[in-house]
């Protein structure tokens, strides 16, 4: 796990070879019980925030890295993300990362036969949170999620409304008087095969199933007004993977509200891992005032290209997120680049009102920097730290590596002094200072490296002896660090 006891040592470190010039210290990086209490309190929180269907202001991404303006809202869950789009609705699902740096996903959709291309979606009833969305030359800033998600005459005077009850997805498809039910269709693309088992809608592919519930319908004067309904009983039909409505009787001056329920499910081994999920918390603090924020990395901005069962290059955007002491989403903020980044720490300065964080990228054209101490991704995958104020404007964003592998795994600040400790394979790792270690022990090190508040590097050296080293793990062997 990410802490940050090592950041805290380097810091100390580095103010013990100024004070007495002691080149030798021992430490222990186990995972203390508050830190720990931290990352499960931050996991909870984040795995039971509201569902949010996030309106698309120019932050969803491909898997070809191009922007995806026809997605328009998405709604992201523990193991599922799903895409509004005009004509459809994408459910993906993906794995973690393989040993060969790829995941598994499977993308279906749910096709609108024959619907009106045009159709208005806007969200409704607006939630407070905020989603701020940070790439190299371009922020998206006040992006809102919504309760519900309407499709405003997705058939002729037909309307769809899209909400979440006890975690699944559920619609209504509302039948305005004028409007025809036999307009209704819609298709699973890709099913290997539809059926209906007591009633309910049973849709299979290679790797997963959805299931759609006996839609409970009624009748009534005002969609937004439920006080007086009238139920009616409807049942599905299906006609060359077509899916529709049985014709029934019923009061056409009237509302008729179709309301299906969709139940996903992954069947055992279909994944490499058996788990599916699309936000991953490493790290979490509190700020004086009782606010959380936590770090980790998502995958639901990432849009797959292609409706089938394949791999592809991993693709993580890094996030910090705020809560409020009582456990509210304040804001959440994405930094996303081409490639694959992560945040692994996380640290608050209390008298700057600022917030620290570090992890890893490997995007060189589209991860976001700002006055940074290294402009350039220099290797594979670089270490990054970034600063942001409270409401998560960047104040300095940075690179910091060689040109091999290297990982900003832990951060710490104090005295207006940033450090961050990780581990580098790179015989050109940036170093700096008078009693700086230039020479790296073995093919991989440990580093220190200190920063002032305003992001500009004083301090860098390797840490370590002949056998690898990483901070956030403890040097293997006896823990002892040393620095000639």
């Amino acid at each position: 796990m990410k802490t940050s006891s090592l950041a805290k040592y380097a810091y100390s470190l580095f103010c013990c070879m100024i004070l007495c010039n002691v080149t030798m210290l021992g430490f222990d990086n186990s995972l203390n019980g508050v830190q720990q209490n931290l990352k499960v309190e931050a996991e909870q929180i984040t795995n039971n925030k509201p569902l949010a269907f996030i309106e698309n202001k120019g932050q969803v991404f491909d898997s070809e890295n191009k922007k995806r303006t026809d997605i328009k809202f998405l709604l992201s869950q523990k193991n599922l993300t799903t895409y509004f789009l005009s004509d459809r609705i994408s459910f993906v699902q993906t794995t973690d990362i393989g040993m060969d740096g790829k995941r598994t996903v499977q993308r279906n959709d749910l096709v609108f036969v024959n619907s009106n291309k045009n159709a208005t979606i806007n969200g409704i009833d607006k939630q407070n949170t905020q989603y701020n969305f940070h790439s190299k030359g371009s922020s998206i800033q006040n992006a809102y999620g919504y309760n519900r998600v309407m499709y405003k005459n997705i058939y002729p005077k037909i309307d769809m409304v899209f909400t979440t009850q006890d975690g699944n997805l559920k619609y209504d498809i509302i039948i305005h008087p004028g409007g025809d039910l036999k307009n209704f269709l819609y298709q699973y693309e890709g099913a290997k095969n539809i059926t209906l088992d007591k009633g309910d809608l049973i849709i299979e592919y290679d790797k997963n199933k959805v299931k759609e519930a006996v839609p409970e319908s009624y009748v009534t004067t005002n969609y937004d007004n439920t006080e007086h309904k009238e139920k009616v009983d409807i049942s599905y039909h299906i006609s060359n993977n077509t899916i529709g409505f049985k014709p029934i009787n019923y009061d056409k001056t009237k509302d008729l509200v179709i309301d299906p329920t969709l139940e996903w499910s992954t069947y055992v081994g279909a994944f490499t891992n058996g788990q599916t999920y699309t936000d991953v918390v490493n790290s979490a603090d509190f700020d004086n005032e009782g606010n959380l924020y936590a770090v980790g990395y998502t995958r639901s901005y990432n849009f797959p290209v292609y409706s089938t069962l394949y791999t592809y290059l991993a693709l993580d955007d890094a996030f910090i997120m705020k809560y409020s002491p009582s456990g509210a989403l304040i804001w959440s903020c994405i930094f996303h680049g081409e490639n694959n980044e992560r945040a692994l720490s996380v640290k608050t300065d209390p008298d700057l009102n600022r917030i620290y964080f570090c992890g890893f990228t490997e995007s060189p054209n589209m991860f976001p920097i700002f006055n940074p101490a290294q402009p350039t991704l220099m290797g594979p995958r670089d270490g990054f730290i970034a600063c942001v104020d409270d409401i998560c404007n960047i104040l300095w964003s940075t690179y910091w590596g060689g040109d091999s592998e290297d990982e900003a795994n832990d951060v710490f600040v104090a005295n207006f002094v940033v450090s961050i400790t990780g581990y580098t394979k790179s015989p050109n790792f940036p170093t700096s200072g008078a009693s700086a270690d230039i020479i790296p022990k073995a093919n991989k090190d440990a580093f220190a490296s200190l920063f002032t508040n305003y992001g500009l590097n004083f301090y860098s050296t390797y840490l370590g002896g002949n056998a690898p080293g990483e901070a956030m793990m403890n040097e293997i062997g006896n823990g002892i660090v040393h620095i000639a």
